[in-house]
């Protein structure tokens, strides 16, 4: 028996849906649920309901039943829980990450980047950061499958979430790389953001 064609109305709001979520002017979930103070970089509490006034304002309705099956204490989203979710989605990431070889493709760019950098007279020492780690894929792999090190090129990763930043740390500390790279990252103390580097 062939198949009725979707009713029009279904692809209209299929349409409404997607034209939500692409909207440029409405922040990601993952920018709304963690927040910090912009001058000492501490955690600040969410209210649940703040986040879904946001994607209710863009008719959002894909964000708004995410936002709705988020943990809460007494109308605050649960820090601990929405942590243990994003290193949970981090780790999905890096799954991605290794089956479509992210870690060579990252190496591609920064070789040429560097020999770009080295054809101008640069001899001394350089480090490449990964903004937004995450639990640390890129910097682990580099450090783990290149000779950057030998090569003059340090490696690190700055993340705003704590709990992402011990990941990395602890994956980092579990992993065997290649004499003096990376793996056994270090966090700077006394210091307003978090980060991971090479020990000195």
């Amino acid at each position: 028996m062939p198949l009725a064609p979707s009713p029009p109305y279904a692809a209209c709001s299929t349409l409404r849906l997607v034209i939500a979520a692409w909207n440029p002017s409405q922040r990601e979930i993952t920018d709304l649920i963690v927040q910090h103070d912009p001058r000492t970089l501490e955690r600040l509490p969410v209210r649940k309901q703040q986040v879904l006034d946001v994607f209710h304002k863009f008719g959002n309705r894909q964000a708004l039943r995410a936002v709705e099956a988020l943990p809460e204490r007494d109308g605050s989203l649960d820090a601990q829980a929405i942590d243990g979710m994003f290193v949970t989605v981090h780790w999905e990431m890096q799954r991605l990450s290794e089956e479509f070889y992210h870690g060579p493709r990252v190496h591609e760019l920064l070789r040429a980047v560097i020999a770009t950098i080295r054809s101008q007279g640069v001899a001394g020492p350089l480090r490449a950061v990964d903004v937004g780690c995450g639990i640390g894929y890129n910097i682990r792999w580099l450090a783990a499958h290149t000779p950057l090190a030998e090569q003059g090129v340090e490696l690190a990763g700055v993340d705003l979430n704590s709990a992402l930043i011990k990941e990395a740390a602890r994956l980092a500390r579990a992993e065997i790389c290649r004499a003096n790279s990376c793996m056994a990252m270090r966090f700077p103390r006394n210091t307003p953001g978090r980060s991971i580097s090479p020990p000195a």
